[in-house]
């Protein structure tokens, strides 16, 4: 068959029939139609028709969501659907059953509030992870597109501001274990610990700290820090002024002066000033 390269009508045609990736025979579709087109060749020429194209994307993305829709993920199988412009009662769900399905989510999303994972890991210095702010969202996501309220999934607004201030306890109890071992060394570790105890209407008091404590955990942190980033920017690195920038932060956080960690303020003011190499900040 000459005429019949990777790249002819006739070869994607015979791709598109063959494959199992929508991706695929979207392209070959696509090819196909456009040498339709420009008058290249017909479907009569090619034994098919812009029909049969059409089917070959929908049985694709209608295969592709049956297993979704089987396990009772809608969502999913809904944004499978979408590529080709179909929804779910294209593919025989009801409105009566995408409804149940979106009260199940609001229901699922909430229990996730009420049980939230808090990491005991170093996400506690990005201050990402931990709480369940993003599930709070999700949640009234769902409650909106459900159309239903928290009383329709036995719960209150009432419930859900003791649910946050009890997670950011929680969350301010992992901090101050964190860095007791040592294992918190982030500059925004301890705004994220006051931002938690203030949220959950707590002191540290009530997680068996103390200003005293934090200062003395967190003091030799800083030092520690402050003096690895000086070393290095003693040496020579390619961001004097921004590393300068975190070095005062730490001293700052610590309550610690540049004699703690054996420089002046004259030498980090020299350093601030320094420019800083060129696509580095």
């Amino acid at each position: 068959m000459s005429g019949f390269t990777y790249n002819s009508p006739e070869n994607m045609l015979s791709v598109a029939r063959k494959s199992n990736n929508f991706y695929q025979i979207q392209e070959c579709v696509k090819t196909i139609r456009e040498a339709v087109s420009v008058g290249k060749t017909s479907f009569e020429v090619l034994s098919t028709s812009d029909e049969e194209l059409t089917q070959l994307l929908r049985d694709r993305l209608m295969k592709d969501a049956a297993p979704h829709i089987a396990a009772g993920n809608l969502k999913v199988a809904g944004n499978i659907l979408r590529q080709g412009g179909y929804t779910l009662q294209d593919a025989g769900v009801t409105e009566e059953e995408y409804q149940t399905y979106l009260v199940q989510v609001a229901s699922n999303q909430l229990e996730r509030v009420r049980h939230p994972q808090i990491q005991r890991d170093n996400s506690i210095n990005s201050g990402h992870g931990l709480l369940p702010s993003f599930l709070l969202e999700f949640l009234r996501e769902a409650l909106e597109e459900a159309k239903v309220s928290l009383e329709d999934i036995d719960s209150s607004e009432e419930e859900l501001r003791a649910l946050w201030r009890d997670a950011n306890a929680q969350a301010a109890r992992v901090t101050i274990e964190l860095i007791r071992e040592g294992k918190a060394s982030s500059l925004s570790v301890v705004p994220h610990l006051r931002d938690y105890l203030t949220t959950a209407r707590i002191s540290l008091s009530d997680i068996g700290s103390s200003e005293e404590e934090l200062r003395a955990l967190w003091q030799p942190v800083c030092r520690k820090r402050a003096g690895s980033i000086l070393t290095d920017v003693r040496k020579g690195v390619n961001n004097p002024r921004y590393q300068t920038g975190l070095i005062l932060k730490y001293l700052e956080q610590g309550d610690l002066s540049p004699s703690d960690i054996a420089s002046t303020s004259e030498e980090l003011e020299h350093f601030r000033k320094m420019k800083d190499r060129m696509g580095v900040r």
